[in-house]
């Protein structure tokens, strides 16, 4: 199933769940501005389409200890953002936990590149490449005298 498919069978689905439970019923237009359709957009477009792509493209080439530090990354970027544009306080706690994370994600970034074991089973088709992003090759090998 393509990731389009999967984003529109998810939003049905949010859909449905939202009249189910009576949530279109509390909805008010006259609370919506052109600054919140526009930030609307952009999170569709941008936060949505753009980023889940590059993300599934992300999950297809590299390993997975690598594409998993998004999700600490992400958070420490919404921070500074938020202080750079919202005016929000950047205290000592939130500076330590921020290079805490980044440190962190450092040493899995470090410790992910070194190359994988060998499998002891040789019949088996290697499935990881030996870069941490390179697209992931089966490698066949002749089926002949051994």
């Amino acid at each position: 199933m393509s990731v389009g498919i999967q984003m529109i069978c998810g939003g049905a689905l949010l859909l449905i769940f939202s009249v189910a439970t009576g949530e279109a019923g509390r909805f008010e237009w006259s609370n919506v501005s052109v600054r919140s359709i526009l930030a609307w957009w952009y999170l569709v477009v941008f936060g949505a389409i753009v980023a889940f792509t590059a993300y599934v493209w992300l999950v297809r080439v590299c390993a997975p200890s690598l594409v998993g530090t998004y999700a600490f990354v992400n958070p420490v970027i919404a921070v500074f953002l938020g202080s750079a544009f919202a005016g929000e306080e950047l205290n000592f706690r939130t500076m330590c936990g921020a290079a805490v994370i980044v440190a962190a994600v450092a040493l899995v970034v470090l410790f992910s590149n070194r190359p994988a074991k060998p499998s002891l089973d040789r019949d088996q088709p290697e499935l990881l490449s030996s870069s941490m992003c390179r697209p992931k090759v089966l490698e066949t090998r002749p089926r002949g005298i051994r």
